[in-house]
């Protein structure tokens, strides 16, 4: 065991100096980008300032004179000082903004060759396709790197990750290899599926666990139903790294202890990359190295009372292939105030509010990936919005807005995807409507499980 075990550590190092010898002979674009990185999140306010505004007076000039949409709106002369000023002159954008007329946003400085094509997972009824140059591709994955050192994970090390096969371009064996990544496909879940899972975690000596918080949870509730405690004496996992929206069906404390290792949540977006990252003091950081975030009162007062929420707005100060200048993710955040005791200087966040994703349940009794609910209708143009409800074990409804070419047949290819999803039993209903309603963020829900619903309220103190 114990030769094993040091041969797992070798493994390691021994991809840790590959990596880092082929990004020295590429010129150390990802040992520079976790300089800059790991420089950001301790300058002081005003050198932070000023380092900020040097990157977004280039990143202004080059939209200006390389964008279709952003060319009428910048002028030719401004002085760098005035670049935060220029950049609360331009108008919001959102996802529907961008989707209409991508080329418009797209930089004439590179081409598609040169870039790397992204795509939102459709959490809002809406999957944007986007483009990222190389340079900020490479910082995406420094960001994964440098905030998930904070919990813990370093590269070249043996890890999982738990996501569906279908959200993301498959990726080679070799490339698995080089990462040391352990790929699990997570789209559809049951408990034998989930004890494959743990059996694997164990088997492969994962030492830190990527997934989807809703993944996470799912883990964890079948941990707890089947009465395990953590992984086992022959887990190695030291720490589980939160992707895609807050833990809502479990307390995170609740996981913890149920998975044995603690849990750190990273608030990311696809399109503009890691937002911000939970340091050790289990607070939220602001990812100031590569964006520049504003916050701006919530449309709605429906949200809690506690604190003011505020509308985050995300400026890349990376991407050149396609800049996102004041891109309105629709998410609404609570501030934190004062400074954490990790001692870096970084801003930091609370509460995030808009990411509600739920899971589905098949009438077999497999769960189902929300952004497989979401990826079915990718395809459809023929509809603006939608929103899909679980309203028994077996029984759905979709609530579509139509545009245009809407008609019979599509409804009936909704239908049809649903029920080859959901099995034979599934009794899927499609069903038009004018508008799906926000939610308190102003976010739209796309999925919605009302046998959670039912089964949270038989727990809830009357």
């Amino acid at each position: 065991m114990r030769s094993c075990r040091l041969g797992v550590r070798l493994g390691a190092q021994a991809r840790k100096a590959a990596f880092r010898l082929a990004d020295w002979v590429r010129g150390g674009p990802f040992a520079e980008h976790l300089s800059e990185l790991h420089a950001a999140q301790n300058m002081p306010p005003n050198e932070l300032k000023e380092w900020q505004t040097g990157k977004l007076c280039k990143l202004l000039c080059h939209a200006r004179d390389t964008t279709r949409f952003y060319g009428p709106l910048i002028p030719q002369r401004f002085a760098p000082s005035e670049s935060w000023d220029m950049l609360s002159s331009l108008p919001i954008v959102t996802k529907h903004m961008i989707d209409a007329d991508p080329d418009a946003f797209f930089s004439s400085a590179y081409s598609q060759e040169q870039s790397w094509a992204g795509a939102t997972s459709g959490t809002t009824g809406l999957a944007l396709a986007f483009w990222m140059d190389r340079s900020r591709r490479a910082r995406v994955l420094a960001e994964l790197a440098y905030f998930g050192g904070w919990g813990g994970y370093e590269i070249g090390e043996r890890h999982m990750f738990l996501r569906p096969a279908y959200s993301s371009v498959p990726k080679s064996k070799v490339d698995l290899w080089a990462r040391n990544q352990v790929l699990v496909d997570a789209g559809r879940l049951n408990d034998a599926k989930l004890s494959d899972i743990v059996q694997l975690l164990v088997h492969s000596r994962a030492r830190v666990l990527f997934g989807y918080s809703w993944t996470i949870e799912s883990l964890a509730a079948f941990l707890r139903r089947s009465g395990q405690h953590a992984f086992g004496p022959r887990s190695e996992l030291r720490a589980i790294i939160s992707i895609g929206g807050p833990l809502t069906g479990i307390s995170k404390a609740r996981v913890e202890e149920i998975l044995g290792c603690s849990v750190y949540e990273r608030y990311s977006a696809s399109e503009v990359g890691t937002i911000a990252g939970e340091c050790e003091m289990r607070r939220l950081h602001l990812n100031v190295g590569s964006v520049h975030t504003e916050f701006m009162p919530a449309e709605t007062t429906r949200l809690p009372a506690d604190g003011q929420p505020e509308t985050l707005l995300v400026t890349d100060l990376c991407n050149r292939a396609m800049p996102f200048l004041r891109y309105d993710l629709r998410d609404a955040v609570r501030l934190d105030e004062g400074e954490c005791r990790c001692g870096r200087r970084s801003p930091l966040i609370g509460a995030i509010h808009g990411r509600a994703m739920e899971q589905v349940v098949t009438p077999e009794g497999e769960w189902i990936d929300p952004v497989c609910i979401a990826n079915l209708l990718k395809t459809i143009t023929a509809i603006r919005h939608f929103q899909f409800t679980q309203e028994t074990v077996s029984d759905y409804v979709v609530r579509v807005v139509p545009s245009n070419g809407f008609g019979g047949h599509t409804l009936r290819e909704i239908a049809e995807r649903y029920r080859r999803l959901l099995g034979p039993t599934a009794d899927v209903e499609v069903r038009v409507v004018d508008e799906i309603p926000l939610m308190p963020s102003g976010k739209r829900q796309f999925v919605i499980n009302k046998l959670r619903e039912i089964e949270a309220s038989k727990h809830r103190p009357t």
